[in-house]
């Protein structure tokens, strides 16, 4: 993903991490046989589909959210040749300029600042000063990386419901579904037929597995807020979970779990032995028999 580096009070790098393009899931990590991989391969369907493959073949993460994405057009019966089709859209390389069609560094450096903001410590005149200054829109112009990958940058940076388009032709895009699209593409929808799938349902069980969160931690997919809430929802052993938010993020999460006590167990044992904000128990003859306890973690 893309890390911003504050190396000193006045200076700071950017850099496109690789974490999104390093081979390192296989196989198991999509849920297919290895005869259908082999089939999506011959058809030219894989992301480097010039590559030998078998059951140990690795995909990067876009690589992986690609094929997920090909499950899911496959499930609904869209031909290979379609499908073939939008791969060259959404899994061409270009350059920065290429995809968004910004060629003045200062923009470019606004369009930047909008997806990191919350990962700058600097304001937003000094990130597009030191930008224009420091030559990076050099370094970003000469960086390829597909469509696929920006789409997916956007939906987990900003958190932005993006839809990925496929028309019948095998042209493929994303688009914004919190904006009103410009007037010659709401055009093109309205004229052409098309299927729509939600990035978000491509991205949600990977995130939701908690196998995956080592690699989500390192990607800076979500952040350790994110991750705690994540890790804590996996154990599932709360009754109830409220997170309570401050200025845009998760700042108190507060759980309540069903804690069984042996019969012996006096309120006095609970009290300390448990941390706590609210303790209630559920007597039965006399006798203390659960005590939910109410939790509150700052994040």
């Amino acid at each position: 993903m893309v890390n911003i580096q504050q190396l000193s009070g006045k200076d700071f790098d950017i850099k496109l991490e690789d974490e999104l393009l390093t081979e390192e899931f296989t196989l198991n990590d999509l849920g297919i046989s290895a005869r259908r991989l082999q089939n999506w391969s011959e058809s030219g369907l894989l992301p480097d589909s010039d590559r030998e493959t078998d059951e140990n073949h690795k995909f990067s993460f876009v690589g992986l959210i690609w094929l997920k994405l090909v499950i899911e057009l496959r499930g609904i019966g869209i031909p290979l040749q379609i499908i073939k089709e939008a791969k060259k859209h959404l899994l061409k390389k270009k350059t920065l300029n290429e995809t968004i069609g910004l060629t003045n560094d200062k923009e470019v450096a606004e369009w930047l600042y909008k997806i990191w903001q919350d990962q700058i410590s600097v304001s937003r005149e000094k990130f597009i000063k030191d930008f224009t200054a420091k030559g990076f829109y050099k370094k970003f112009q000469s960086k390829k990386v597909s469509q696929l990958y920006w789409l997916i940058m956007l939906s987990l940076k900003k958190r932005e419901g993006i839809n990925i388009i496929v028309f019948d032709n095998g042209a493929a895009t994303g688009i914004n579904q919190n904006e009103p699209p410009d007037e010659e593409i709401a055009l093109y929808l309205a004229k052409n037929t098309h299927i729509t799938v939600p990035l978000f349902k491509l991205l949600l069980n990977f995130i939701d597995d908690k196998e995956n969160f080592d690699f989500l931690s390192k990607a800076k997919i979500l952040n350790d807020e994110e991750l705690k809430i994540l890790l804590l929802l996996s154990t599932g052993n709360f009754l109830t979970m409220t997170i309570h938010f401050k200025n845009a993020k998760p700042f108190v999460m507060e759980t309540k779990e069903k804690s069984k006590v042996s019969k012996e167990a006096r309120l006095s044992e609970i009290l300390l032995t448990k941390g706590y904000q609210k303790i209630e128990v559920t007597t039965q003859d006399g006798e203390i028999t659960y005590s939910p306890i109410t939790t509150k973690r700052f994040l």
